[in-house]
């Protein structure tokens, strides 16, 4: 009996998480995102107080990264970052994770590196908003969150670079060109994860993703092949893949799918007869008689599906 998609896609059994494949692998996520967990600690126990803005109540007796840098040092080194635009034309972020400084400054300071003065801000090109998206000295803290789309809008939130990308006419041409330029190759290991090439993709990913940017972007035929292209190269190498790699190819390709009727409790009849039939052969069923997919499994058939969208999408269906 042929099963609707409707069905499948809402009874689809993920029995093995990506997000537990290795948990040995989480030892490369920079020690910002522990240091936040661990701040929490302290507000908890009732020793400090954490507002808003992420600025704590100074305390002799806590680690030196949450007192943070003098004023004036770390006043001084922002001043210096924008005196280096001025003289080279391209704004770096002044402190990053690896640096020395970097376990020296307060939670607060952290928030206040990552944010690119508005005089800058304002001027710079898209191509190079984006980059200063994937260089974001806090972006592995979205990896603390409890899940990867909730983490990237917290910690994107943070900085100004994606309010100011959200605003330009051209965002989705750029992130889509320099997408399609990336290409996947294998992460180093022991390499920090900023300097990850696979993390700096699923960074570009995350932000296709965003509402603001995602409308447009899952009406491109070109990007839809692209992200299923490149999801299957990364489960061709799966063990050299860290969880939110994969993840964040999952949540624009699920998006797209469910926002174009092939995915979900809305899916269009004749493309959920079409997912029905790419779904894997050697799919077992439960004794209830619903389909049970690995999750490596699902995310192969996602990509499927992904190519036979964006060949419709391109054929004007």
């Amino acid at each position: 009996m042929k099963l609707k998609l409707n069905t499948v896609a809402l009874s689809v059994l993920l029995v093995s998480l990506g997000a537990n494949a290795d948990n040995n692998k989480l030892a490369n996520f920079d020690q910002s995102a522990a240091q936040v967990n661990n701040a929490k600690k302290y507000e908890l126990n009732g020793e400090i107080k954490i507002n808003d803005a992420g600025e704590i109540t100074e305390h002799s007796s806590l680690p030196e990264y949450m007192r943070g840098l003098d004023t004036a040092e770390f006043e001084q080194i922002m001043a210096k970052a924008l005196e280096d635009y001025y003289l080279t034309g391209e704004y770096n972020f002044p402190i990053a994770p690896g640096d020395e400084l970097w376990g020296k400054l307060s939670l607060s300071q952290r928030v206040q590196v990552s944010t690119v003065p508005e005089e800058v801000l304002s001027v710079i090109s898209t191509e190079q908003l984006v980059e200063l998206l994937q260089e974001n000295p806090n972006a592995s803290n979205m990896l603390a969150y409890n899940s990867i789309e909730e983490g990237f809008s917290k910690t994107s939130g943070k900085s100004n670079v994606m309010a100011e990308l959200v605003k330009r006419q051209d965002n989705t041409d750029v992130l889509v060109k320099k997408y399609s330029e990336t290409n996947v190759d294998k992460p180093v290991p022991g390499q920090k994860l900023r300097k990850s090439k696979a993390f700096k993709q699923s960074l570009l990913e995350l932000a296709l993703s965003h509402p603001e940017i995602f409308e447009v972007a899952s009406k491109d035929h070109r990007l839809l092949t692209k992200f299923a292209a490149k999801l299957e190269k990364k489960l061709a190498n799966n063990d050299d893949y860290m969880p939110h790699d994969l993840k964040a190819s999952e949540v624009f390709l699920k998006k797209a799918l469910t926002q174009n009727g092939y995915l979900g409790a809305k899916a269009n009849s004749e493309y959920a007869q079409i997912a029905d039939q790419l779904l894997p052969k050697d799919a077992k069923k439960g004794a209830d008689g619903k389909v049970q997919l690995t999750y490596k499994q699902y995310l192969r058939w996602l990509a499927k599906i992904g190519k036979k969208n964006a060949n419709n999408i391109k054929e004007g269906k």
